[in-house]
């Protein structure tokens, strides 16, 4: 049975850390040893962590960032697995036991794997049920162009890891992880995934990746160092406008969420002028329409002014057709696409009205939606919904005093 090492940096966390801590030493298979760094939190932490005294190893260092505290584990790692932990997400008990299963069976050249999660808030509540892993296996194809798993639910190799240097400590922000990825990756290796749900990922305002200065600096710092490496495939390095523009449409994002809508209109320029295709992916007109809301409603029709929602879509679209040379052809189907989530909301939302108006608006915008399937879905659900409604509607209506039962 090999030994896993769990490695968690933390800072600063004494109560997400229990919760993580808990999950850890519930897991099914029974080798592991648990290497906690406490990056010099000046809190409760310390104090927390010694609750779990004689069950996981503690080394506190002065505060250095998350890089220096997960390399620090490294080099203390006996396992022939090694897990990087983050300190606020959960593992489900047979987590280790399915992944180490799946490396296990697989040769070197696989250097990790990885599971599909679901995201939950601070609290713990569900906000998305499965976030899914699409591809059964992802290389030097995908992660540079692209985040593609969070590094809580991969195990890899651990030898792999120390052979290549561990993390740069230069990505002391959020990239860290991907950017270890890519280096793996460069030498041939892939990550197998694990088509299941095992792991919980939590998403919070206080998160690093949340936090669109982050994801700025950390990213074009990884596209530059990436696609700089003479051992990337010429193919490779014709996709770096792509990189920029999912980085960029990240970025964009996470700006409209902190009310920045003019920096967040000028990140989405930036995107479409490095990749146009950033149009083509729903997320870019999801992430815009729901800023507004909390991450537990999040892509929800809670909690969401539709119409100031579509406003701000169209003005940042609107500046972002503006602002690059995009094919007439493209800006019809972006604003087809704007619409199409427009009635996807407005139906979470019972506003049938809206949801018609909104399918007609997409369909005259790209005529080539209305073949669409999930538009036209819409449409119709949308008009049984109106009957159901104006059934309830005359059900619930009071009968005059006399009438004729």
């Amino acid at each position: 049975m090999p030994l896993v090492s769990v490695i968690i940096g933390v800072y600063n966390r004494p109560e997400l850390i229990i919760e993580t801590l808990d999950s850890v030493l519930a897991q099914t298979h029974p080798e592991i040893e648990v290497i906690v760094i406490d990056d010099g939190s000046t809190d409760a932490t310390p104090a927390v962590l010694e609750r779990f005294a004689g069950r996981i190893a503690v080394h506190r260092e002065e505060h250095r960032g998350l890089p220096a505290a997960l390399n620090h584990g490294l080099r203390l790692a006996t396992g022939e697995f090694v897990v990087f932990l983050d300190s606020d997400d959960l593992w489900d008990p047979p987590f280790l036991a399915r992944l180490v299963a799946r490396l296990s069976s697989l040769d070197d050249t696989t250097v990790g794997a990885a599971a599909s999660w679901r995201e939950i808030d601070a609290t713990g509540g569900v906000v998305t049920s499965r976030r899914a892993l699409e591809r059964s296996s992802y290389g030097l194809s995908e992660l540079p162009v692209r985040p593609c798993f969070p590094p809580s639910g991969v195990l890899v190799r651990r030898r792999a890891v120390s052979d290549v240097g561990g993390f740069d400590e230069h990505f002391d922000r959020c990239a860290q992880d991907r950017e270890l990825w890519v280096r793996l990756a460069a030498q041939g290796r892939v990550f197998a995934s694990v088509d299941e749900v095992l792991w919980s990922y939590r998403v919070h305002a206080g998160g690093l990746s949340r936090d669109p200065d982050n994801l700025r600096i950390d990213g074009l710092r990884l596209i530059d160092k990436s696609f700089a490496d003479p051992r990337l495939p010429e193919h490779m390095r014709q996709r770096r406008g792509e990189a920029l523009g999912v980085m960029w449409s990240g970025v964009s994002a996470r700006l409209f969420e902190r009310g920045r809508d003019d920096e967040g209109t000028e990140a989405l320029c930036d995107a479409v002028r490095a990749w146009p295709g950033v149009l083509r992916e729903d997320e870019t007109y999801w992430s815009i329409l729901c800023a507004e809301q909390p991450i537990e409603h999040k892509g929800g029709p809670l909690s969401l002014d539709l119409e100031h929602a579509a406003t701000r879509l169209f003005d940042a679209l609107a500046s972002a057709l503006g602002a690059a040379a995009v094919e007439p052809a493209l800006a019809h189907h972006a604003r087809g696409r704007a619409h199409r989530a427009l009635a996807q909301l407005a139906y979470g939302q019972g506003e049938m009205r809206a949801v018609r108006a909104h399918c007609v608006a997409a369909i005259r915008a790209d005529r080539k939606l209305w073949r669409e399937p999930r538009l036209i879905s819409l449409w119709c659900k949308s008009l049984a919904g109106a009957a159901l409604v104006d059934a309830a509607r005359r059900w619930r209506r009071p009968r005059r005093v006399g009438s004729v039962l």
